[in-house]
């Protein structure tokens, strides 16, 4: 039997999708803090999830919110927001473009998730096939999860050893050092003894 979308879902409840007469949806983006890592711009993680809200029957973006942020940490003003929206019952659904949008770091991913299912919502994203309104939507994307966080510790080590890796400010070039002493047998006012060269390595 149809709900209605207006009516608050009960905390807990073992209630699913299909049971709800208007799926409410938030729809959340982030964008990366290091544009060299981050292809998906908020624009296009916009258009991805509003086609996906539209190819699903009774579904409607209820709310939407974006970040410029680090998915390192939850403390992301529009993230909040939407955990608000989602603790007084104004939503159904959080949607992301894709499970790293949401987080990087695997204990605040649980946490989050721990969250939203205390409210009664169901965490979905637009490219990754899971539903956490099940245990094997919850373990996958758990999984997921651990693999963002591995992506994302990648990428910070391989940017300390290029910063490791570069050689100190001025080397690299050929660096001009006096010859020694003239000779006692070169002539008065001949060329002197040509400069000789070494270089830092």
């Amino acid at each position: 039997m149809g709900r209605s979308s207006t009516a608050r879902r009960t905390k807990n409840a073992a209630m699913t999708l299909d049971d709800l007469d208007t799926v409410r949806v938030v729809v959340y983006m982030r964008r990366s803090t290091d544009d060299e890592h981050q292809p998906y711009s908020i624009e296009a993680q916009d258009e991805r999830l509003k086609s996906y809200v539209e190819s699903q029957p009774g579904w409607h973006v209820a709310m939407r919110f974006s970040d410029d942020a680090s998915g390192a940490t939850t403390e992301r003003d529009d993230l909040q927001r939407a955990l608000a929206a989602a603790r007084a019952g104004l939503i159904d659904v959080l949607l992301v473009y894709r499970v790293d949008r949401f987080s990087r770091n695997l204990r605040d991913m649980v946490t989050l998730l721990d969250e939203l299912d205390q409210c009664g919502v169901v965490f979905r994203s637009a490219t990754e096939p899971f539903d956490t309104s099940t245990p094997m939507g919850r373990m996958l994307v758990q999984m997921l999860g651990m693999f963002a966080q591995f992506e994302r510790d990648t990428i910070i080590d391989r940017v300390i050893k290029a910063w490791n890796a570069k050689p100190p400010k001025g080397c690299g070039k050929a660096v001009a050092v006096p010859s020694a002493t003239p000779s006692p047998t070169t002539p008065t006012g001949s060329c002197p003894t040509p400069t000789s060269h070494r270089s830092c390595g």
